[in-house]
């Protein structure tokens, strides 16, 4: 692959992904490639490269010759991903409490819960821009913890777990979140690194059984575009999408 297409693919790539991640492409949904190359302007052969990408990595799935579809979510794929999230979370938590070496580390967490913390003061809370905080700070730990190879696997997992949290937000818990957020800083800031597990586990346990309800009740995340539910989730232009 030369580098031009090479570079073209990386752009798709993540183009598609992140219309998998937000939802606007939902799960089910047909990906073909001609569609895909008109509507990013991209020939199709960088767009067959990243969609061969994303089906390596779990987020399309192959259901016969030229027929590709947005991986579809379920409770059997949600938990798998979730045992894996749980242990390197915990290793995370355990591995930061001991591994932080700045001031400026625990003020960077203190900020991100304070932005959540401030998202939540809002009648209406953009659900992209929580999560993405919500990233923020579970990739924050992570990078404490100064095990590289551990940040890259979250990452990658954080990933495939994306779409399965905006099944939680259903029930409008973000005010528990930023609570437990505080209380893993507060474990880490003090070099507890059993209480820092714990708090992790219970914050993690208490997402997963929300989003399992979620899932379990057939709520779709498509719903989160009207203020009434309490969260938006806003899409980027498709004139952002063209390439020049």
């Amino acid at each position: 692959m030369g580098e031009d297409v090479k570079n073209k693919a990386d752009y798709a790539y993540g183009l598609i992904k992140e219309r998998i991640l937000s939802f606007e492409f939902q799960p089910g949904k047909a990906l073909r490639e001609m569609e895909l190359s008109e509507m990013f302007d991209i020939s199709r052969t960088p767009i067959r490269a990243a969609v061969a990408q994303l089906i390596s990595e779990g987020f399309i799935e192959e259901k016969g010759p030229k027929t590709n579809i947005v991986a579809d979510v379920s409770i059997e794929k949600f938990m798998n991903i979730y045992k894996v999230r749980e242990c390197l979370e915990l290793l995370a938590a355990n591995g930061a409490a001991y591994g932080w070496e700045s001031r400026t580390e625990i003020q960077r967490l203190h900020e991100i819960v304070d932005i959540q913390a401030e998202m939540m003061s809002k009648e209406t809370v953009d659900a992209v821009e929580f999560l993405a905080e919500d990233r923020n700070f579970h990739t924050g730990i992570a990078v404490m913890s100064r095990n590289r190879l551990l940040a890259a696997e979250l990452s990658k997992v954080y990933d495939l777990f994306w779409r399965y949290n905006y099944y939680s937000l259903y029930s409008n818990h973000s005010s528990m979140i930023v609570q437990d957020h505080m209380d893993i800083i507060n474990a880490i800031e003090h070099h507890n690194g059993r209480l820092a597990q714990e708090f992790m586990k219970n914050h993690l346990t208490s997402t997963k059984d929300i989003i399992l309800l979620g899932v379990s009740k057939g709520f779709d995340p498509s719903r989160l575009v009207n203020v009434a539910e309490g969260y938006v989730m806003r899409h980027k232009t498709k004139d952002t999408d063209k390439t020049v």
